[in-house]
């Protein structure tokens, strides 16, 4: 029905996926791939909260072992990570954990595969050191995700609250300018003053914790914070499955209601209507 959906402690059984464990050991991470290059978010931009915002796209190249290490030091001095290892494509990037998914006797595509359709681009790894954070936007994809580590917050607005969050970004439009975690009716003065329609949005706040599984529907509008500590999370981004798509004919709206009004009306021989011209669709 295209609405999101939290399974709590879905992928707790360890046999069954051992990234759950695996994953959130260092030792483990710079055995299997610490050599690897990876490409990190850097320049983050922090909101009074203390939440670090990475908007620039991944930067800076470095081996996976020494963005481990950086996290290490995290725990160690209480500092801050310049950095966040996010959407980074295993396949192209640490093929090593990728196997260890594809091998481990269940995994959450695996588990709910039969709700989507086919699986895009493979799986994508979101790792950070604590605070760390991004803006509001929405993915051209079915988004299933697994808390491996630490927490996860999310606030999700439906497709139907885009007028309320100013689309930016040419040409996808799939960015919002606004402040990421307001609260719509708390806003400063000055925010009303700038995004006055943000108003009547109506956000929901998810809370994720490891082994949570979520499914965000596509083109539903989030933003996401990390918790105080490590945390990561895997995400399959997908097709929709063939039943949720459509081939809209303009005329089945009305016709679908007069059938439901009079059952015999798709039973006279009423002429189609001509195809009209080609109807502009804003991107």
């Amino acid at each position: 029905h295209g609405r999101p959906v939290l399974i709590t402690g879905a992928m707790e059984d360890v046999e069954n996926f051992p990234p759950c464990a695996n994953f959130r050991d260092l030792e483990y991470l710079r055995r299997r791939c610490g050599e690897r290059p990876v490409r990190l978010k850097a320049s983050p931009l922090a909101d009074e909260a203390g939440r670090n915002y990475f908007v620039a796209d991944p930067e800076p190249l470095t081996d996976f072992q020494s963005y481990l290490k950086m996290l290490q030091n995290v725990e160690e001095t209480g500092e801050t990570v310049p950095y966040y290892l996010a959407k980074i494509m295993l396949d192209d990037w640490l093929p090593e954990l990728r196997e260890d998914i594809e091998v481990a006797p269940r995994s959450p595509y695996k588990k709910y595969a039969g709700c989507f359709g086919p699986m895009k681009h493979g799986v994508h790894m979101y790792y950070g050191g604590g605070n760390n954070a991004t803006a509001i936007h929405f993915d051209p994809s079915e988004n299933l995700l697994l808390v491996i580590e630490g927490r996860k917050t999310f606030m999700i607005f439906p497709p139907t609250d885009s007028e309320c969050l100013y689309p930016a970004g040419e040409p996808s439009y799939a960015n919002s300018s606004v402040m990421p975690f307001m609260n719509p009716e708390e806003m400063p003065p000055e925010a009303a003053e700038r995004w006055p329609l943000y108003k009547y949005a109506r956000p929901l706040l998810v809370e994720l914790e490891a082994g949570d599984v979520f499914y965000l529907p596509i083109f539903w509008w989030h933003c996401v914070a990390g918790g105080n500590s490590r945390n990561m999370i895997l995400n399959w981004w997908c097709e929709l499955h063939p039943r949720k798509k459509h081939a809209f004919d303009g005329s089945e709206g009305a016709r679908g209601l007069l059938a439901w009004i009079d059952p015999d009306f798709l039973k006279e021989d009423i002429p189609e209507a001509e195809p009209g011209p080609p109807q502009r669709s804003d991107p």
